[in-house]
């Protein structure tokens, strides 16, 4: 009985960031922190670093924050999406944002170095992932 074997030739193709010819599709760079309320939502984040920027918050806001704290409760009904880089999925910002069906991320280590407002990302809540989006 005479036994056939093939062999498949695979050729891989690297290029440089230099050469490459179609800079439209630029990954994006992941955060991780704890999944804190499950979704998914992507869009233009805010910033806040006071209580006074978090007053005038517009109604849909993505917001990044530095803490998961109780000072973020009586505007959580109002976001799109939390991402904090401070606290855990009990903190009472966290339950809060279970309760009203908002995403949420939390624990994101780094996260205020990392994103400036009007950054465009992608929070998915049950992953506990932040994606921003060049």
């Amino acid at each position: 009985m005479a036994r056939t074997e093939a062999t498949r030739n695979i050729i891989v193709e690297e290029t440089s960031p230099e050469s490459s010819p179609s800079p439209q599709r630029t990954k994006s760079r992941r955060l991780k922190g704890y999944a804190a309320s499950s979704g998914v939502v992507a869009g233009p984040c805010i910033v806040a670093s006071s209580l006074e920027e978090l007053a005038r918050l517009p109604d849909g806001a993505i917001l990044v924050y530095e803490a998961a704290s109780p000072k973020l409760i009586p505007i959580i009904g109002r976001l799109r999406a939390l991402v904090t880089e401070k606290g855990g999925s009990l903190a009472a910002a966290s339950n809060c944002a279970r309760e009203n069906g908002i995403p949420a991320v939390v624990g994101v280590t780094g996260l205020m170095k990392s994103i400036h407002s009007g950054a465009i990302i992608r929070v998915d809540g049950l992953e506990g992932a932040v994606d921003i989006i060049p």
